[in-house]
C-alpha cells in the first residue's frame, strides 16, 4: 500500500495522524527532499525517510505535534559522535504535517431539535448525516444541514449500514420511543465516542429494560447520555441542541463527562 492509499485510510478512520516530509537537505544525507513518511499517535509510522536515531527523534517529535494538533517545520542536525566521521554529518529540515480529520456526527430524527443540532454540528467543523423516515424534501432546515442524508423505514439498520469513520457521534432524536430503541440498538453495535438520546429519566428506564432484556450490556448502557445534553432553564429547540452541542464538544477534546 502506497502513501496516498495509507492516508486515505488514516483519513476514513477518522483518527489523526501527521504526514511527515523531508524538505530540504545539505550534506551526505540519506534525507532526500520529497521522502515522506506518515505517523499516527501510537507510533505506527508507515515508509521512512532515511532511518537511524534523526528518524526515531523526527518521530517523537511528530507524536508530540499530533497530541497538540499543530504543523511545525523544523531543522535537524546529525553530527557523528566519532570526530573522524564529521564528513558524514548532514543537515535536513523536515516537514510534521498535522490531519486531524474532522469529527462525524449521525442524526436519527430530524426534528426541531436534530435540526438545530445539526446546524451547530456544521458550525464547529462537524461532518454531518441524517437518517430520517421521511424524503428529504420534508425535512426542511434539517436536509440543508447535513453532508449526507439516508432514508429509511428501520433506525437500527440504517445506523449499520452508514459510512462514517470510526468512533463516530451519535444522537437520536427519532419520534418515537420504538424508534429511538432501534437507532440505539445499532449505535450500540458500532464504534462510537458519543451516543445521545432525546427524553426524560421515565423513557431511558423504559428503552434501558427492554434492551437489558434483550441482552445489552447495562455497562454498555452506562456510556449513553440520555437525557442528552447538558441541562437548560429553558426548553427552547436551540437551547436545547447547545446544550447537547457543548456536550459532544467536550467529549471530542477528551474531557470527562
Amino acid at each position: 500500500m502506497n502513501i496516498l492509499q495509507q492516508q486515505m485510510e488514516l483519513s476514513k478512520s477518522g483518527k489523526p495522524y501527521a504526514l511527515i516530509t523531508v524538505a530540504s537537505q545539505n550534506g551526505n544525507s540519506p534525507y532526500r527532499m520529497g521522502k515522506k513518511m506518515l505517523l499516527t499517535e501510537d507510533g505506527n509510522a508507515f515508509g521512512t525517510i532515511g532511518g537511524g536515531n534523526l528518524e526515531l527523534q523526527i518521530i517523537c517529535d511528530a507524536i508530540e505535534a499530533i497530541k497538540s494538533g499543530v504543523s511545525v517545520l523544523k531543522e535537524y542536525k546529525n553530527i557523528p559522535s566519532d570526530n573522524e566521521s564529521l564528513e558524514n554529518g548532514f543537515e535536513t529540515t523536515i516537514f510534521i504535517e498535522i490531519f486531524n480529520p474532522l469529527a462525524h456526527l449521525v442524526v436519527c430524527g430530524g426534528g426541531s431539535i436534530g435540526s438545530a443540532v445539526l446546524q451547530l454540528a456544521k458550525f464547529v467543523g462537524f461532518n454531518t448525516t441524517l437518517i430520517d423516515m421521511r424524503p428529504l424534501e420534508e425535512l426542511g432546515e434539517a436536509g440543508k444541514f447535513a453532508d449526507n442524508f439516508y432514508q429509511t423505514v428501520d433506525y437500527e439498520q440504517a445506523v449499520l449500514s452508514v459510512e462514517i469513520p470510526e468512533n463516530g457521534f451519535f444522537l437520536s432524536s427519532a419520534p418515537t420511543h420504538a424508534m429511538d430503541k432501534s437507532a440505539l440498538k445499532g449505535i450500540l453495535k458500532r464504534s462510537f465516542s458519543y451516543i445521545g438520546i432525546l427524553g426524560d429519566e421515565k423513557k431511558k428506564e423504559s428503552i434501558f429494560i427492554s434492551l437489558i432484556e434483550e441482552g445489552i450490556s447495562e455497562d454498555l448502557l452506562k456510556l449513553v447520555k440520555m437525557p442528552a445534553g447538558f441541562k437548560t432553564t429553558n426548553s427552547l429547540p436551540k437551547e436545547i441542541a447547545l446544550g447537547i452541542m457543548a456536550e459532544m464538544i467536550m467529549c471530542k477534546n477528551g474531557k470527562n463527562l
